[in-house]
């Protein structure tokens, strides 16, 4: 395990998608893609990273389309061999039975109370917490950065998660 740990991380949120915009229905699907808007938005950040000269010692990306399109499309702008590592425990929280749920007829005042009440501990049918999701990403952060062979060393690290 590394000792000394010096690591700058830059975590990055995928560009707009259509469902972004139609909020009201609850999830997305892993295969949503970025609006034009959204690739935009990717390229204006690429842009960005390439005049600050900015370069990452390792980045990883959600499996899901929207991250890793966005992911593509800033790295494109990264010094060559820079390595793009996919990881599906960094994706984002799994809706189960609540996916495509309107949120205007679910969120009637008993259910925003039992989700106030319940807090990170609520999750629909066959669906995640955000317990679930903060120790599946923190698991994978602790294994991934903290433990991997390739990531133990001294020198500092610049690390980008889509």
């Amino acid at each position: 395990m590394r000792q000394n740990i010096d690591i700058l991380f830059h975590l990055i949120r995928h560009g707009e998608t259509q469902r972004n915009i139609d909020s009201d229905l609850i999830g997305q699907s892993p295969e949503e893609p970025l609006t034009d808007i959204g690739k935009m938005q990717a390229a204006k950040l690429a842009a960005r990273i390439k005049k600050e000269n900015m370069a990452y010692d390792y980045v990883y990306t959600s499996p899901y389309k929207r991250a890793a399109d966005t992911c593509q499309i800033v790295c494109a702008s990264l010094p060559k061999g820079t390595p793009i590592i996919t990881v599906k425990d960094i994706r984002e929280i799994y809706q189960g039975d609540g996916f495509n749920k309107s949120r205007k007829e679910l969120y009637t005042k008993e259910f925003k109370e039992h989700l106030d009440y319940m807090g990170m501990g609520f999750k629909f049918t066959n669906g995640e917490c955000l317990y679930e999701v903060e120790h599946r990403a923190s698991k994978w952060l602790e294994h991934e950065i903290i433990c991997n062979p390739f990531t133990r060393s001294d020198k500092a690290l610049k690390i980008a998660i889509f």
